[in-house]
């Protein structure tokens, strides 16, 4: 069995006449770059026109929630690459409205009810026919879900006297 001295990548040219140009490969730029890293789990950014961000994270079997865990772990590696605070917090509560959108949710022992509206103003052609249309979805949640919400209006109201 032959032992390899050495191993190179390149572009090989074969001629006519038998004989054959090799030309190595140089040492090329790194595919990815490190954003940050914690324990086993890193974060990076591919190199490219393509650019995009890549997550390894490694969660223990034995966690009580791994998903929780894992979300965790998540948060804590796009904090270090992304220093900056996202610019919306999950919202807690009944969801009446769930999509990629809007999202509205009564949180019942707060006593609040939160509405998150995400329209990408870029790729929309008139964006105020696609606002009217959203908070018109919301108005007709609002009305079907008035009970509710009036309920937790008085549950609150009345703690609120005592």
């Amino acid at each position: 069995m032959k032992e390899v001295i050495s191993k190179y990548k390149g572009t090989g040219i074969g001629y006519d006449d038998g004989s054959y140009e090799f030309m190595p490969q140089g040492k090329g730029e790194p595919t990815y770059t490190k954003l940050g890293k914690m324990g086993d789990s890193h974060i990076s950014r591919t190199q490219g026109n393509k650019q995009s961000v890549i997550a390894h994270v490694k969660v223990s079997a034995d966690e009580a929630d791994p998903l929780a865990a894992l979300h965790e772990q998540l948060d804590k590696l796009a904090e270090k690459a992304w220093p900056n605070k996202p610019l919306t917090e999950k919202l807690r509560g009944r969801r009446l409205i769930n999509d990629d959108e809007q999202m509205c949710t009564v949180d019942v022992d707060a006593g609040t009810l939160n509405y998150r509206l995400t329209l990408d103003l870029t790729t929309e052609a008139d964006p105020r026919g696609k606002i009217i249309t959203l908070l018109t979805n919301l108005t007709k949640c609002l009305y079907t879900n008035q009970a509710l919400l009036l309920r937790v209006y008085q549950s609150h109201q009345s703690s609120s006297n005592k």
